[in-house]
């Protein structure tokens, strides 16, 4: 217990390669960035560079021409020397690296709570909502304070390492005047039942399946007690923070593990 809030500790494990993506502005440019080595990406560091002793000079011709054969060149034996990490490349791209969101203070990639909150956000809209297709008309107005999701707040979780995964699009394309899924593998005409690792990829930088983190929940159930007669889908909400049989983080995770559930068994029988 934490004044109005109610705080659970909880483990997050990773299942499936996750991403999510730090902008952008923030994606890793080849020849810039990084440069790709015998199957390797090495994440380049400007200052390891200098304190190896090269020279801005010599580097900025290979940086402005985003000329990777040259600065594999120039770097030759001291690419781990002058690399922040060193990954495996999963396949050739074209497309820039779309890398994971990283702490500001520490750098190691974290999964956000805003991202969690958001996942959850949907989750609960799809348990209280009826017929509604509004998100205020479930959960209430954020601009006068009645948005129920204020009552719920989750820490960011801390993981240690990523690594690099490759991703395909799979679109639809007509066969023979029906609609059929397929790879995509160029511009035109270039959508086939045929699997290629290259050619309308980008590489993503995830986190692993397998790790763990710590995280926190806060449900402020004293302060929705206070608050909740203001607020659509009453009933509904009011028996996600009862504690009159189980504890509210039991009921939330009662709604997430439904949701999926029934999700993926109508994902399986519609697509099967």
């Amino acid at each position: 217990m934490d004044g109005i809030n109610n705080k659970y500790n909880i483990v997050i494990e990773v299942l499936t390669p996750l991403s999510i993506g730090a902008g952008v502005e923030k994606d890793w440019v080849r020849g810039v960035d990084f440069v790709v080595d015998k199957g390797k990406l090495y994440k380049l560091n400007l200052k390891k560079m200098l304190a190896a002793g090269f020279s801005l000079e010599e580097l900025s011709s290979c940086f402005s021409n985003k000329n990777e054969k040259a600065m594999i060149s120039k770097l030759a034996g001291k690419l781990m020397q002058v690399s922040d990490i060193v990954l495996p490349m999963p396949a050739q791209s074209d497309n820039d690296i779309k890398t994971f969101v990283k702490s500001q203070l520490s750098g190691t990639p974290i999964l956000t709570g805003s991202s969690l909150k958001g996942a959850i956000r949907s989750i609960l809209f799809s348990s209280f909502r009826d017929d509604e297709e509004k998100t205020e008309d479930v959960f209430g107005k954020i601009k006068d304070g009645s948005d129920f999701m204020r009552f719920i707040r989750l820490s960011d979780a801390d993981f240690e390492s990523t690594t690099l995964v490759n991703t395909k699009i799979f679109n639809l394309h007509k066969v023979d005047g029906e609609w059929e899924g397929g790879w995509k593998h160029a511009f035109q005409n270039g959508t086939d039942s045929r699997f290629m690792m290259t050619g309308f990829n980008t590489v993503y930088e995830c986190l692993k399946p397998g790790q763990k983190s710590n995280c926190t929940i806060s449900l402020a159930t004293k302060l929705f007690d206070n608050y909740n007669g203001e607020q659509p889908k009453l009933s509904k909400k009011q028996d996600l923070f009862s504690e009159e049989e189980y504890d509210p983080i039991e009921n939330l995770f009662y709604a997430i593990n439904s949701h999926t559930y029934d999700y993926i068994n109508v994902s399986s029988t519609k697509y099967n």
